[in-house]
């Protein structure tokens, strides 16, 4: 029987107000949590730890129950849509790493006895990662060769064939919606106006029947998994789930040395990532996830064999003893864990590991430091570019030393624009090798070499 030895999770946020995105940029207006999404990524937390530090067959060998140990998790989550997301994060990892009265009591010299607040509060940090910093949880923000990819699926046949199929459907809506445009292309802010308020309002919960809102999700759910998904795995409706792939790896990467103490990974996310990741991996399931859903990438070993399982748990109300995560095979497999370097070497060909790259990809050169890096691009083109120049020309000391001056401000202003966020955080990405096979292969190989020092970190309990 294989046991877990780490684990990357990827949740959506829990339960939250109405807001607004564009159909074809996708570009959100900002909302808040509710008490009830607090609730449910708390209970979600909740259900993690009862998974991961119970004493259930789950359980990951050496994760610190008591408190917390910050060198073993670390926890980042996306900053957009106001802080639905990070707020969320925090109810999550509450629920994880709970108040510990006896870790948070200790005894003064002069015989006093100090509780810290909230019966002994774990302080969790987590990292909010900004749009305008980071890719890699929002792919598809200012990505123009993905707004394209938007306006190109509204206009396809099949898109067009479902509409036309539900347009009665789409008009009886609209005493439910106000003023709202409810074509098929607006289809999941009509459905998210329906679901908030179907929540939250008992009046607008009397009005509506449950076929309606089943048919408005089911709509929803064929206009996500159209975007957010492509059918070649290198496509740009993919692109949310491309940029997380890097982190994904990283983490696992870190699972996996012998000489490192690390052993989860957390991502909170919007809904998006899950489309685009559960393409990528072909576990079979199509339409976004329920508000506090979590995947788990679920590093394991069996037998002295390191594995990949993808466990996703796809409800609101998470199981108190973690219970509820259903493990689903990846990549055409016929079993829910595939070796490691098949795993890595299966979605690493797909990861956009940098800014330059995305930039290419999105075809984006005014915007998430798109603009510095072709700056630095130009200004190196003009001074080596074969187009510019004829024969051999003598560069003199003195235009020698404006152009290298020239290169290195601009050198210095990329390294201060891109770099400059990264030295405020705990965390830095880095750029994941282009041949994944290889590099996993070395680290199982190390993972078995090192078989004294993984029986420290990952032993049996």
């Amino acid at each position: 029987m294989s046991s877990v030895i780490g684990v990357v999770i990827i949740a959506r946020h829990g339960d939250r107000e109405g807001y607004y995105q564009s159909p074809t940029s996708y570009a959100a207006s900002d909302t808040t949590i509710t008490p009830l999404g607090s609730v449910q990524t708390y209970r979600s937390g909740q259900g993690a730890r009862a998974r991961y530090l119970g004493n259930g067959t789950e359980r990951i060998a050496g994760l610190q129950q008591s408190g917390i140990d910050l060198n073993q998790v670390d926890f980042k989550a996306d900053a957009a849509e106001g802080q639905v997301i990070l707020d969320s994060t925090y109810s999550f990892a509450q629920g994880m790493f709970p108040a510990d009265l006896e870790q948070g009591t200790m005894m003064l010299g002069n015989g006093t006895s100090v509780t810290s607040p909230l019966g002994g509060y774990v302080y969790v940090p987590i990292e909010s990662v900004e749009s305008d910093e980071d890719i890699s949880l929002e792919g598809w923000t200012s990505c123009k060769t993905f707004t394209k990819w938007t306006s190109s699926v509204y206009a396809s046949e099949p898109f067009k064939t479902v509409a036309a199929a539900n347009a009665d459907f789409l008009t009886s809506l609209k005493p439910f919606v106000g003023e709202r445009n409810v074509s098929l292309e607006n289809m999941y802010n009509v459905f998210d106006y329906m679901n908030v308020n179907y929540i939250h309002d008992a009046t607008f919960r009397a009005s509506v029947t449950e076929q309606q809102m089943e048919q408005a999700r089911a709509l929803a759910n064929y206009h996500e998994q159209a975007v957010f998904s492509s059918p070649q795995k290198d496509g740009i409706g993919n692109i949310a789930g491309q940029t997380m792939i890097p982190g994904i790896l990283e983490a696992m990467e870190k699972i996996i040395s012998p000489t490192e103490p690390f052993l989860l990974q957390y991502y909170g996310t919007a809904y998006k990532p899950f489309i685009s990741l559960m393409n990528i991996t072909e576990v079979g399931i199509d339409g976004f996830v329920n508000y506090a859903a979590v995947a788990a990438f679920e590093v394991r070993n069996s037998s002295g064999t390191l594995t990949v399982s993808f466990n996703l748990r796809n409800t609101s109300e998470a199981a108190p003893d973690g219970s509820d995560y259903q493990a689903y095979p990846m990549f055409g497999s016929s079993t829910p864990e595939m070796p490691y370097y098949t795993f890595v070497e299966n979605i690493g060909a797909y990861g956009v590991n940098s800014l330059g790259e995305w930039c290419n990809k999105c075809e984006t050169t005014d915007a998430r430091g798109c603009d510095v890096i072709n700056a630095l691009n130009d200004t190196l083109n003009d001074f080596v570019s074969p187009a510019r120049t004829t024969g051999r020309h003598r560069v003199s000391p003195l235009v020698a030393g404006v152009i290298g001056a020239l290169v290195g401000i601009v050198a210095a202003l990329v390294v201060m624009f891109l770099g400059g966020a990264a030295l405020k955080k705990t965390y830095r990405r880095k750029v994941v090798d282009a041949s994944p096979r290889r590099r996993s292969e070395e680290a199982e190989s190390a993972y078995e070499m090192e078989s004294a020092d993984r029986k420290t970190k990952h032993a049996e309990i």
